[in-house]
Order: structure tokens, then C-alpha cells, then sequence
């Protein structure tokens, strides 16, 4: 579906909001890019917006090139995840998500040379997580975590073998806060006016399958874990070793941003599912 320029000028004409086509992924891509621009407009009719602090992910700067890559190579805030991908891949449905998050990036950065007006900066996170503050708020990886606390199946179709990057949620909004007063040069840094968020804290990515539960187990250790298989759909076991790194150099240094270690991440996560009453652990026998 194409949508022109005239549709995005009212948000409220009925028209601009894609009503959702029931296809899951092209809706992802539509939404995002409407919505977005909607936004832009506002801030262009506003007369008082001097910066855009914009959060997209690190699926906008990871590709699905990670097995083509030597071991040990670091992400950084001047990879795109459409570098080096075949255009037709490039718009398959599955890629939707990070496509989408790809060229708003580039669509509020044009937006803002054009207005000579305001900036912007992009914030790329990676998974959320951390503190909830109501049951509601439990989902995706928050909620799995949770349940590998407290000794239940999985309730999502994604392989526990796959890997993720872990920025905690108090992290991820001092950045921004930071983003928002920093007085730097961002567009003469590294990679421009965007920045990696991804809680290191010694670690670069974890798996569900082992490193997930083996911090739960060291931080709780009078709770039953559930046991997680450590193979591959064919029953091979899977390489534990990670290739490629993630880090949040870039924001450490120019915005002076701070990051939590993975395991206090996780450990604060189950507690407050445990006091809101999301979870509750089984001891080890």
C-alpha cells in the first residue's frame, strides 16, 4: 500500500492512520511510517521544537548478516541493517520490523536538514527490560524471564537458543534524558546523530537457554529453574560462543550515559514480578 504526502498532513482526516490490513508485518512497516510522519508534521507546526530525541532499536543496526561475520566484530552506530542485503530480502515480511525502523531513521534525519529548525537524535536500543510498574506491563522477553523464575514453560514461539542484547529500562531513559540536554556535536560523531543502547555490564549478548537461566540461578538459588534444551531444531547442540559484539561506547563517551550489568537487570526484573504477584517461584526441593 502507498501512501502520499497529502495523507500524512492531518492525522485527524480518517486517512493518514493505516486501519491495519491484517497482515501482521506489513502493518508493523505502514504504522511505524505514518505514525512517524504525523509526528514530524506536528513538530514542523509547533514553531517551538528545537530537538527530536527518537527511539528505534538495535534491529536497525544489526543485520541478519551475523553469520557472515568475523568473531569478535562490533556493531557500531554507522552500520545499517540494510548494508549488504539483497534488496528483494530486504523487503520480505520478516524484515518488516527492522526495515521500517531503518527508514524512519533516515526519514526524521532528511526532516530535520530540511527544517533548519530542529535536530535529531536516535536513540538504538536493545531489548528492554527491567522494572515493571503494574502486572500489565508483563510481556515478550520480560514476561519469559519471569516465568523461567518461577518454573514455566516458555509461552512464545521464539527458539531459547536464539541470543539478545539487554538494555535496562532506567538505562535507556537516562539516555535519552541525556540525548535531549547534551550540548555535543552530534552529527560530527561516530556514526552520526544515533547511539547504540545496549547494557554491556561486561556482557555482550545472552542466550535464554543458558545465560538467562544461569544468571537467575546464581541470583536465586533456592529457586527451581526450569530446565531449557540447548539444541538447535535438529537436535544439534548449538554453538555458545557469540561471533559478533555489542557495546554502548559511543554513549558512554559523548553522552556520558551509564549502564546497569545484565544481572542486576534480571534480578530486579523477577523481584518486582515476585511483589506484584506476576510470578510465583517454586523451591528447589
Amino acid at each position: 500500500m502507498l501512501f502520499t504526502w497529502q495523507q500524512y498532513l492531518d492525522s485527524t482526516d480518517g486517512k493518514s492512520q493505516p486501519k491495519g490490513s491484517g497482515d501482521t508485518q506489513d502493518d508493523v512497516y505502514n504504522g511505524g511510517m505514518v505514525g512517524t510522519k504525523n509526528v514530524i508534521d506536528a513538530v514542523n507546526a509547533s514553531g517551538s521544537v528545537w530537538r527530536v530525541v527518537y527511539t528505534s532499536s538495535t534491529a536497525a543496526v544489526t543485520s541478519s548478516r551475523g553469520g557472515d561475520l568475523l568473531e569478535g566484530y562490533e556493531w557500531t552506530e554507522t552500520n545499517w541493517a540494510s548494508d549488504g542485503v539483497d534488496p528483494e530480502q530486504w523487503q520480505h515480511p520478516g524484515n518488516a520490523y527492522a526495515r521500517g525502523k531503518v527508514e524512519v531513521e533516515h526519514f526524521i534525519n532528511e526532516a530535520s536538514d530540511a527544517s533548519y529548525r530542529w535536530d535529531a537524535i536516535t536513540m538504538n536500543p536493545a531489548m528492554i527490560c527491567g522494572l515493571i510498574l503494574f502486572k500489565a506491563q508483563v510481556g515478550q522477553w520480560v514476561e519469559q524471564i519471569g516465568r523461567l523464575a518461577g518454573g514455566l514453560e516458555l509461552s512464545w514461539p521464539t527458539k531459547n537458543y536464539k541470543t539478545y542484547n539487554i538494555i535496562d529500562v532506567r538505562d535507556l531513559v537516562k539516555g535519552h534524558r541525556l540525548a535531549a540536554e547534551s550540548t555535543a556535536d552530534h552529527r560530527a560523531s561516530h556514526g552520526g546523530p544515533r547511539y547504540i543502547m545496549h547494557g554491556t555490564g561486561g556482557r555482550s549478548v545472552v542466550r535464554m537457554g543458558t545465560d538467562v537461566t544461569e544468571i537467575i540461578r546464581d541470583q536465586f538459588p533456592s529457586f527451581k529453574v526450569r530446565e531449557l534444551v540447548t539444541v538447535d531444531d535438529n537436535g544439534d547442540q548449538i554453538d555458545l560462543e557469540v561471533k559478533t559484539v555489542n557495546d554502548s561506547k559511543k554513549a558512554k563517551a559523548v553522552l556520558c550515559a551509564t549502564f546497569r550489568s545484565i544481572e542486576e537487570t534480571i534480578r530486579d526484573l523477577i523481584e518486582i514480578q515476585i511483589e506484584l504477584g506476576v510470578i510465583t517461584p517454586q523451591r528447589q526441593d
